[in-house]
């Protein structure tokens, strides 16, 4: 049989596309014809007979190995094309072939390891096939250069991967994004929501303030229409001066708890601390909610050890912490109540509990009683009155001496227990108690006792109000001192070089010249290092307060003054033992 006739019915089967097998039957070419088709094939192809010889070499083989047909043919395949490292597993394969007549790669595409002639591997796809010839083993080979294929497909892979990468990435960054969106979404939301608290908060505060300040400012307007009626009968005028005067006070306590949280809020609200006995402090605040409880028929009793270890505080402060708790548990006690103030020596501390019958506390607002600006609700605000700052300030003033107050409740209408605990004056003392260890600033010490009178005490009142101004003076001139008056700075500067005065009472904002100017033009003249200055002012901010202080002033007075407080004030600078003013840090 020629070689056409055997490749055409053994090898075109398997190997040769439709298209081939239709033109090999279709011609049924020569063996030469054969040769021409082989040589221009696009695959190499190579022949090998049992021996493992080379028995055809098709010029795509030339190019594809680099061996010309003459250089191969009879030689063994392994030396040519077979790597060293694969060439004894190639041996094995034909001999296990020729044996069992079986073998794993034949008659399949595969992709394996070929050598060039110049040494170097090259990737090749591979089909191999046996066949017989006048009875001999042959087997043909058809192989295709795939390094670009391999390169390219390595390209994608390589680009593949680092679209893999980049989207892993990306999503990632994605996943992050969005985490952080929900994150930023969420803190948004609770920004919001805290925002629109606030602006809740700020707006029921406002409204609250309108009311309590209102609401005793058209009592004080009532009953001054009423004395101003000629028809007003003694009686009559006595009830409308006690209820001006009540709410008066009632303001004054107001503008009083703003003051105190603005001072609390910037960080100068300021203790006296001196050694004290906690049992005087209680006293003064029974003393002062007594007739509030019997308005109410309101028990108020004090239990407790004979003796108490003292503390080292301020009486003032500490009695309002007092007064507080207990004008609130007044307040929430309904007609006929009871309230227990209960002392006790705990330790190293004094331990004070205000406990009522009254309406309690809701467990879901215990947490926020002692925040600014809060009421646990509206009913509240509308049936009980007040600002919701008391207990804010209790706990400001109370964790500046160094102390815990802590409410507790079993619920509404079960009463309410306020829990003072201070530490005692040893501990304090044993701790570097000071007012700046608590973040408070310039200790005063008490004044020794001395009478409050100011007898031909020459003071000269400066304010551009002349109701101010009348007043002053009439409180003054009934304490025995010698008055005069300027309702401008330029007035009292001129009136000082006659009159030399020894204190000045002075506004601060006044037209054309305000207070501070006044004061820096007085020092300049002769003898005025004798003088004693105090500012009264309705500028009541901490900022002021320093401000008049740095001026010169030695002492600063918050409008609106009681006139006790003033005589005492104007009092206790004649009589400190100074033989010449200093500034002190005193404010009312």
């Amino acid at each position: 049989m020629k070689l056409a006739d055997w490749f055409r019915n053994k090898v075109a089967r398997f190997l040769l596309s439709k298209s081939e097998r239709t033109f090999l039957d279709r011609f049924q070419i020569s063996e030469q014809r054969t040769r021409t088709i082989l040589d221009s094939a696009y695959n190499a192809f190579i022949g090998m007979n049992s021996d493992g010889l080379i028995t055809d070499w098709n010029r795509q083989a030339e190019k594809t190995f680099g061996w010309k047909d003459k250089e191969v043919l009879g030689k063994e395949l392994a030396d040519i094309v077979i790597p060293h490292k694969y060439r004894e597993a190639h041996k094995k394969g034909l001999a296990h072939y020729l044996a069992t007549g079986e073998g794993p790669v034949l008659n399949k595409r595969m992709e394996i390891t070929a050598l060039h002639r110049d040494g170097h591997e090259i990737p090749v796809e591979m089909t191999i096939f046996p066949f017989e010839h006048n009875g001999k083993h042959l087997f043909g080979s058809f192989l295709h250069d795939i390094t670009e294929r391999k390169a390219t497909e390595s390209k994608l892979r390589s680009l593949y991967q680092d679209l893999e990468h980049r989207v892993q990435e990306r999503t990632q960054e994605l996943a992050l994004a969005n985490k952080q969106l929900k994150e930023d979404a969420s803190i948004r939301q609770r920004l919001y929501e805290q925002a629109q608290t606030a602006n809740r908060l700020k707006d029921e505060f406002l409204a609250t303030v309108s009311h309590e300040l209102r609401t005793p400012l058209n009592v004080i307007l009532g009953h001054s229409d009423i004395l101003k009626d000629p028809a007003t009968s003694p009686e009559e005028a006595k009830v409308s001066i006690n209820a001006i005067h009540r709410n008066a006070q009632i303001q004054v306590q107001i503008i009083n708890d703003l003051l105190d949280v603005s001072r609390i809020i910037s960080g100068k609200l300021q203790l006296h601390v001196k050694p004290i006995d906690i049992e005087s402090v209680v006293e003064a605040a029974y003393e002062s909610v007594q007739i509030a409880a019997k308005s109410k028929n309101i028990k108020v009793r004090v239990e407790g050890p004979e003796r108490l270890k003292s503390v080292g505080g301020d009486p003032e402060r500490l009695q309002q912490v007092l007064w507080n708790l207990l004008s609130n548990a007044i307040k929430f006690t309904p007609k006929g109540g009871n309230i227990t103030v209960k002392l006790s020596n705990v330790e190293s501390r004094v331990q004070i509990d205000v406990i009522d019958n009254g309406k309690g506390i809701d467990p879901e607002f215990l947490p926020y009683v002692f925040e600014r600006f809060r009421q646990e609700d509206a009913t509240t605000t509308r049936r009980y009155g007040g600002l919701g700052l008391g207990l804010a300030i209790v706990r400001h003033i109370v964790e500046g001496h160094g102390g815990t107050v802590a409410a507790t409740s079993a619920g509404p209408n079960q009463g309410a227990k306020f829990t003072v605990s201070l530490p005692v004056l040893a501990a304090q003392l044993h701790e570097g108690f000071t007012t700046s260890h608590f973040g408070y600033e310039n200790l005063v010490e008490t004044n020794p006792e001395h009478p409050k009178t100011l007898d031909e005490v020459r003071i000269m009142i400066v304010d551009d109000d002349a109701d101010t101004r009348n007043l002053l003076s009439l409180v003054l001139k009934k304490a025995g001192a010698n008055v005069v008056t300027a309702d401008s700075a330029q007035k009292a500067f001129d009136l000082y070089q006659v009159f030399n005065p020894q204190i000045l009472l002075s506004d601060i904002s006044m037209p054309d010249i305000d207070g501070y100017s006044l004061l820096k033009m007085i020092r300049t003249l002769p003898g005025s290092e004798n003088l004693w200055s105090v500012a009264l002012t309705a500028h009541a901010r901490p900022e002021e307060h320093e401000r008049a202080l740095a001026a010169g002033f030695h002492v600063h007075i918050s409008k609106p003054v009681q006139t006790s407080e003033l005589i005492n004030t104007i009092s206790d600078l004649l009589f400190s033992g100074d033989k010449k003013p200093s500034p002190q840090d005193r404010t009312l």
